[in-house]
């Protein structure tokens, strides 16, 4: 009986000090490619976040490829919130671009069907079509952020369209979004 307590003691003291040396598992730095799949080819590389009220799927086609990522119908500005943590070599300032879509121009008096990017809590993108003609289309976004010095930081992307349910459902789609190092 001692035995196996001294035993086990032993595992949870190596697995704790080897958690210490080693570290938390994350995966590798690639600084060329800080958000990973974001062409969505191999599926949803974006968590939903426990304040997302719209979803989504992966969809097809994408802009000029196979897939993206396609809202489930939004409605009263609830919003649709995906985030990713991306690991790079702290303090590397990136340049990213993106394809955007939201299906219709459906307006409120005073709010437009929009597109956030934020870096941790800092917005450094705002999208939103300026007429009908910016909709049912493919629009270019960019922004551009430079790494927290650890390199741990997190993407969030925020979509919302404010008409209400007797109005229509509206979609957004996003797809091809890549960082260069600036």
């Amino acid at each position: 009986m001692a035995g196996n307590f001294i035993t086990s003691f032993l595992y949870v003291v190596l697995a704790l000090c080897l958690g210490v040396v080693a570290g938390p598992c994350r995966p590798p730095i690639d600084p060329q490619k800080p958000i990973r799949g974001g062409d969505f080819e191999s599926g949803n590389p974006f968590s939903f976040s426990s304040d997302s009220k719209v979803h989504g799927s992966i969809s097809s086609p994408g802009y000029n490829s196979e897939h993206m990522f396609r809202s489930d119908g939004m409605i009263d500005n609830n919003l649709l919130e995906l985030y990713q943590d991306i690991y790079t070599i702290g303090g590397t300032p990136y340049r990213c671009t993106y394809n955007w879509w939201f299906d219709q121009y459906l307006t409120t008096e005073d709010y437009v069907p929009y597109l956030r990017i934020w870096f941790n809590n800092d917005v450094i993108g705002n999208r939103y079509p300026t007429s009908a003609a910016q909709t049912g289309v493919w629009m270019s976004g960019q922004f551009y952020f430079t790494s927290s010095p650890g390199g741990v930081d997190r993407i969030w992307i925020d979509a919302a369209s404010p008409q209400p349910a007797s109005d229509g459902y509206n979609h957004f789609q996003i797809d091809n979004i890549q960082c260069f190092i600036n």
